[in-house]
């Protein structure tokens, strides 16, 4: 994936005292952060039902919120539990336990939010989605997880700008 980073120079040239100068370099590197990691191990744990069914509230904080924005799913805030609950509402609705395919990193912010785009998988369907995550403060688990239409992208990227933001004001 090619990813576009942004560089900030302090300039040191007489009369530029406190300016800065911007730059973008291309990058052939896929951005990484405690939330991106947690996303990469979220992977092996959805694709495998039986750890979802022992250890599935393992792969979210206690005080964990999942916030769904998409259309036609929308569904209210839920802690951990009804998370987890709704991860089995698609094997009864299809009969078959869903795979899911981390598709693209679409951006970080700080250390532990990500926007990503995904995909779920159940027999001949497929369902695209953009998620924007935080990691708790260890890199273990999710804090939150906040779905969007794969169409509402510039949405999901304001919010995971507003969840940085959060983070670093010592709010999640």
């Amino acid at each position: 994936m090619l990813s576009i980073i942004k560089r900030e120079i302090r300039a040191s040239i007489p009369g530029w005292s406190g300016k800065t100068l911007t730059y973008i370099d291309d990058v052939d590197v896929e951005p990484q952060n405690l939330a991106t990691e947690v996303t990469r191990k979220s992977v092996g744990w959805l694709n495998d039902r039986d750890f979802v069914v022992r250890e599935g509230e393992t792969m979210v904080s206690p005080d964990f919120v999942r916030y769904d924005h998409r259309r036609l799913v929308a569904q209210p805030p839920v802690g951990p539990k009804d998370w987890v609950a709704g991860l089995f509402a698609w094997e009864q609705i299809t009969g078959e336990w869903p795979t899911y395919e981390l598709r693209e990193i679409l951006a970080v912010r700080g250390d532990r939010t990500c926007a990503c785009r995904w995909v779920m998988h159940f027999g001949e369907f497929e369902a695209e989605y953009v998620v924007v995550n935080a990691s708790d403060r260890a890199g273990e688990r999710f804090a939150t997880i906040r779905f969007y239409d794969p169409e509402d992208t510039n949405e999901a990227l304001a919010e995971l700008d507003r969840l940085h933001a959060e983070i670093e004001a010592g709010d999640l």
